[in-house]
Parts: C-alpha cells; sequence; structure tokens
C-alpha cells in the first residue's frame, strides 16, 4: 500500500513538473520580443530560428514527461526535462518585457542545458553510469558549470560587459562588479563547453564502437543525435571563442543555432523512440514468459521465442 502510494505521489509529481516546464517553455515564447530594436534572441531573429527554439525545447520537455512515466528511464526523464527548462532560459535571458530577477535566473539556467544532455547520455540507456571516467566527467561537468554560473552571475554588471546582447541591462544576483574577472569567467565557460562537447562526442563513440550489433542498432537512435549535439555545441562553444560579441543576424550565428534546435529535436525524439521501444520490448518479455508458461510442444520453443524476442 505504501509503494503504492508513493509510486501515484511520484507521477503526480511528476506530471506537476511537466505541466511546470510547460508553463515557463510558454510564457518565455510569448515573452520574447519580436521585431523590435536591438534584436536579443535567436526566435525575434528569424522564423526558422523561432520554429527551432519552440520544438527543440517542447520536445525535450515531451521526451522528458514520457520517459519519467517508465521506472528504468526516470532518471533520463528528469534530465530531459531540466533540459527543456534550461534550453528556454535564453529566451528569459532575452525577453526586454520580463522582470529583472526572470530574466537574470534565464541567464543562470541556460548553461546548464548542455550539462543535463551529458548526463543523459552517459546514463543512457537505464539511468545507470557504469563508467568510472564517465562518473567524474558528470561530477566535473556539474562543479566546474555550476561554480563559474554563479560566480559570474555574483559579478558580472551586463551594464560593462561590451560583449552582451542578450541582456545588456539588468543582473539581479549582482553582488560586486568586476568585469575583467567576469570576462575571465566567460571564457572559462565557453572552454568548459568545449570540453563536456569533446566528451560527449567521446564517450558516446567510445559506447557505439564498443557495444555489439543489436547493442549499437539499440543505442544508435540515442547516441547518434548526441553525437550531433556535441558536434553543434562544440561548434558554437569555437565561434564564441573567435568572435565573442554573438549577433543573431548574421548567418553564422543563425545557421549554428538552427543546427543546435535540429539536434536537441533529434536527441529527444530519439529518448522518445528509446523509452517506447524498451516499454515494447518488456511487453513481449511478458508475452514470453506466460508463452513459455504454458509448455508449448516440442519443436515449438525456437518459434515461441523469435515472435516474443521480434528476432526471427
Amino acid at each position: 500500500m505504501a509503494d503504492s502510494r508513493f509510486a501515484t505521489g511520484l507521477r503526480l509529481a511528476m506530471l506537476a513538473g511537466v505541466a511546470l516546464a510547460l508553463a515557463w517553455a510558454v510564457a518565455a515564447l510569448v515573452s520574447v520580443d519580436r521585431g523590435g530594436e536591438p534584436v536579443t534572441t535567436y526566435a525575434a531573429a528569424l522564423p526558422a530560428a523561432r520554429v527551432g527554439d519552440l520544438v527543440a525545447g517542447l520536445a525535450l520537455i515531451a521526451a522528458g514527461g514520457l520517459a519519467a512515466t517508465q521506472p528504468r528511464t526516470r532518471l533520463l526523464g528528469m534530465l530531459s526535462l531540466l533540459a527543456g527548462l534550461a534550453w528556454f532560459g535564453a529566451d528569459w535571458e532575452g525577453a526586454e518585457s520580463a522582470r529583472p530577477i526572470l530574466r537574470s535566473l534565464g541567464a543562470l539556467v541556460t548553461p546548464f542545458a548542455l550539462v543535463f544532455i551529458f548526463h543523459l547520455v552517459l546514463a543512457a540507456p537505464d539511468g545507470r553510469v557504469r563508467s568510472p571516467a564517465a562518473r567524474v566527467g558528470i561530477v566535473a561537468a556539474y562543479v566546474v558549470v555550476g561554480c563559474v554560473t554563479v560566480a559570474r552571475a555574483a559579478l558580472r554588471d551586463p551594464l560593462l560587459d561590451l560583449d552582451c546582447w542578450r541582456n545588456c541591462t539588468d543582473n539581479s544576483f549582482l553582488i560586486h562588479s568586476d568585469a575583467g574577472l567576469a570576462s575571465v569567467l566567460d571564457q572559462v565557460m565557453l572552454w568548459s563547453a568545449l570540453a563536456i562537447a569533446f566528451g560527449l562526442i567521446a564517450f558516446g563513440w567510445r559506447r557505439l564502437v564498443g557495444a555489439t550489433g543489436p547493442g549499437r542498432r539499440a543505442m544508435l537512435p540515442l547516441i547518434g543525435p548526441a553525437l550531433l549535439v556535441g558536434a553543434s555545441e562544440a561548434t558554437y562553444a569555437i565561434t564564441l571563442l573567435r568572435t565573442p560579441l554573438e549577433d543573431p543576424d548574421r548567418t553564422g550565428f543563425a545557421a549554428i543555432f538552427v543546427a543546435r534546435s535540429v539536434s536537441y529535436t533529434m536527441l529527444a525524439l530519439g529518448l522518445a523512440w528509446t523509452v517506447l521501444r524498451v516499454s515494447r520490448t518488456r511487453a513481449r518479455l511478458r508475452r514470453l514468459a506466460d508463452d513459455l508458461g504454458e509448455a508449448p510442444r516440442p519443436g515449438q520453443l525456437r518459434d515461441t521465442l523469435a515472435v516474443g524476442l521480434g528476432d526471427p
């Protein structure tokens, strides 16, 4: 009885989390200042980016809600949900009509989108991270990005940031203005993002290469898009290291944002497909157990296994 109540409470909590995430996403998109000058978000800069922004964030939230319904993928669902929230953080940061605290909070959570995806991919398909190196990488990503983000929020005065574009006026978390140190932290953040992106590519490629044929086919819908996420995020970080002043009206930056949106959308679809495949496989195994429990006649065991496992 207690376990049943706990499971029910957990489902309700996850539904509430999905509802809050959707509310955060919709409010962020409604707050986007379209057609204003200067342009402060990609969604306001061009229609393709607006569609990509919307689809990527909502796909992560929807896939997270789906994955959270299954006990074995609940952690992956939570990470996808958090990644969707962080994805829309950039829209909040650039929403000039929003309250300063919301814009500041958006800037605070945006860098964690890649960290959540990194954790999700390394924990796939069942939420457990088996490699010691992967565990170290995940902890390091959270610690570095967390420390740099908090320090940057405490020291960065947008009015003194020559390379600002999303938010050049508000920082509700400012404690002491230090433009020089804030600039150094920006560089550290970009190098950290580059390292996480390369780590995502390296770990993902290693898992694909080291897997058996069936295992590779099972992981490809999730790991394949993860490699694209790593590549697009690495390109984004390298571009910002070379050109610190981000401009969504420039073709290069706009193309990178669309590529990032597509890769995140594909990863969300891959997560949803993985969850549905696992659920279908478990249903087949239950049917197989029932069929075997009926003691098939001699010579039918092979056919029963083939049907139950979906492997002729």
